[in-house]
């Protein structure tokens, strides 16, 4: 492994996705297209508060007074597109823009039940609408609402074909402009998009096998995203949802260039393309993971070695060298770890510190007792299971601080993972 570069220590196998490859390689026109943005990317994990002033800053910086600046927003992936296209607007009227200057553009596969006089499903073929077109051109910031992010595509990307809106959104960001987006509005960002899966499902089944989506369960569903962020493959809800095994699965391909960005809930990783580089930003973390050697490339499958990041708010990331570089206020745990906890390990919700963030850093980076910590995935229907062992090695590095009081804040960099299969039964005594 490159000593100089996180996460370069990918093993390729000749076997891996060749779905994921040929999703790659039909955006290689749309990424080359974006390769001289100059705007930004405001990417929010999901459920973000309307007080989560430091994201809402990210996404309205600009060198116009806010009363100046145009905006969209896009409520395609909603099942009430109106109404939550309607309550953003809102938002960003109340902090600061006209009224007159932000639209809701009818861009929408689903009625939205609470409007009588509308039916919003007939917007499903409005992407190639010189009216919306025209808006977009003119628009300083535009913003994708939460829900099912396969409608975004269905809409602005139907059956693979790029429609005039999508074209104007990418220039728009050549332009300087800035493209934001919640949940669905997240996961469309990247060129290969997770559409649906759960981490038990992805690990256990593999790749769906259909299009049927279930945000939930079930194996990995993967389709094209938008191509905005060309910088690997993000996924949202991240920590509450567990989504860590299903972006794993999703990030594996023929070759090392790839990564995932799981992120938080009301988190933003903030993207500037032109010096491809991203911060932090809100209230929890960014899991960055790359770099893997697999075992197996049938089910049961087993990886090793797998770097994984956890980013906080302030810390950066080079995005070309994925260099992680923690905010100034924070100190090494190295040679000063708080935590004094032997064989860590989680297993559901009588683990203390059982979730990722908490696993990485209570009871990893900043535990003195320990140079590991095992969490296991299991289903009491299937005797497979999976063993996940965190481990730290020379390259792993903790940072921390106390903020607003004392409230501890992490960055975690270069943590390895295995992911091993398990024969496991489980019986009443």
């Amino acid at each position: 492994m490159n000593s100089q570069q996180p996460f370069k220590n990918a093993v390729p196998h000749p076997s891996m996705f060749r779905l994921i490859t040929v999703l790659i390689t039909s955006c290689i026109a749309l990424s080359a297209a974006d390769a001289n943005s100059s705007g930004r990317l405001v990417i929010v994990g999901g459920a973000l508060s309307n007080k989560q002033g430091d994201i809402f800053e990210a996404l309205l910086q600009s060198d116009l007074p806010r009363e100046e600046l145009k905006a969209a927003v896009i409520p395609a992936a909603s099942t009430k597109p109106s109404h939550y296209g309607n309550a953003f607007r809102d938002t960003l009227v109340q902090c600061g823009l006209k009224t007159e200057r932000v639209k809701v553009l009818p861009l929408a596969v689903r009625d939205d039940s609470s409007t009588e006089d509308i039916d919003e499903s007939t917007w499903a073929t409005n992407g190639n609408d010189k009216e919306i077109v025209s808006w977009i051109k003119q628009c300083d910031v535009v913003w994708f609402t939460g829900g099912d992010q396969s409608r975004i595509t269905e809409v602005l990307q139907p059956n693979g074909q790029t429609t005039k809106s999508l074209r104007a959104l990418n220039k728009l960001l050549k332009r300087g402009g800035t493209i934001g987006g919640t949940s669905a509005g997240a996961a469309i960002m990247s060129e290969t998009m997770i559409v649906g899966g759960s981490s038990k499902g992805a690990l256990l089944s593999g790749l769906a096998t259909d299009k049927t989506v279930d945000q939930e369960d079930g194996p990995l569903l993967l389709d094209r995203g938008l191509g905005f962020f060309k910088h690997g493959i993000i996924d949202q809800h991240f920590d509450a949802k567990a989504r860590l095994g299903r972006l794993v699965m999703a990030t594996k391909k023929e070759d090392d260039s790839n990564f995932g960005f799981g992120i938080d809930e009301n988190t933003a990783l903030i993207v500037d393309l032109e010096a491809e580089s991203a911060t932090v930003a809100g209230a929890s973390q960014v899991i960055v993971v790359g770099g893997y050697e697999m075992k197996s490339g049938e089910n049961p499958t087993q990886f090793d070695n797998i770097r994984i990041s956890s980013l906080g708010p302030g810390d950066t990331i080079d995005l070309t060298s994925k260099v992680v570089h923690p905010s100034e206020d924070k100190s090494a745990t190295v040679g000063h770890e708080y935590y004094d906890i032997p064989q860590p390990n989680a297993s559901g919700v009588m683990s203390g510190y059982g979730n990722l963030n908490m696993l990485l850093t209570r009871l990893l980076v900043d535990n003195k007792a320990s140079t590991s910590a095992t969490s296991y995935l299991f289903d009491e229907s299937n005797s497979l299971g999976y063993r996940l062992k965190f481990s730290k090695d020379d390259k792993t590095r903790g940072y921390w601080n106390y903020r607003h009081g004392q409230v501890d804040h992490y960055t975690v960099v270069d943590v390895l993972l295995s992911i091993e299969p398990i024969e496991l039964s489980i019986k009443s005594l």
